[in-house]
This record gives structure tokens, sequence and C-alpha cells, in this order.
């Protein structure tokens, strides 16, 4: 099961948006900000994730499902379990 995701032409996604796009409950997402997994700002106070943030989960979720892809390995060493929301630019 691979996830496929088409990206709307907006900068900040809200956690209920970026559940849906992973499968997952608000609740995860809402506890992935609480212990500092993924950054979220707050817009008019809603808690949007922003686009970088976003794509960094989806690679991320990806390479769960189909394995680390040549070069990515080394990357998440360095950055843990922590999400690195601009890894992808490298």
């Amino acid at each position: 099961m691979s996830i496929t995701v088409t990206f709307a032409e907006k900068e900040y996604y809200s956690i209920k948006e970026v559940a849906a796009l992973l499968g997952k409950s608000t609740q995860t997402v809402y506890q992935w900000q609480k212990t500092g997994k993924v950054r979220t700002v707050r817009i008019k106070g809603k808690a949007m994730l922003d686009l970088a943030t976003v794509k960094a989960l989806v690679a991320e979720f990806r390479q769960r499902e189909e394995g680390p892809v040549e070069g990515e390995a080394e990357k998440s060493k360095q950055v843990g379990k922590r999400i690195d929301p601009y890894a992808f630019l490298d």
C-alpha cells in the first residue's frame, strides 16, 4: 500500500488535513505536536503545519512502507526521530 499525495497550492495544512493525508487520527498528529515531532504555527487560532513539514511526513511514511531510498538512511540517522522538514531540499 503506497501513499499517494497530490498537494494543493497552499502553504499550510490543518492538523485534520494532515491526519487525512496520512491515514492517521487527528489525536495522533496532535500527539506529534505535543512531543515535538512536528512543529505547528497558529493561523487565526488554528494549529497548522507548513508545506515542507507535510512533505517530510509523507516522505517518512513512504520510506517506512517502501524501505529507505539510497542516501536517505544516513539522513534519518542524523535527524533521529525528529522530522527535518527541509531534508528533502538537499
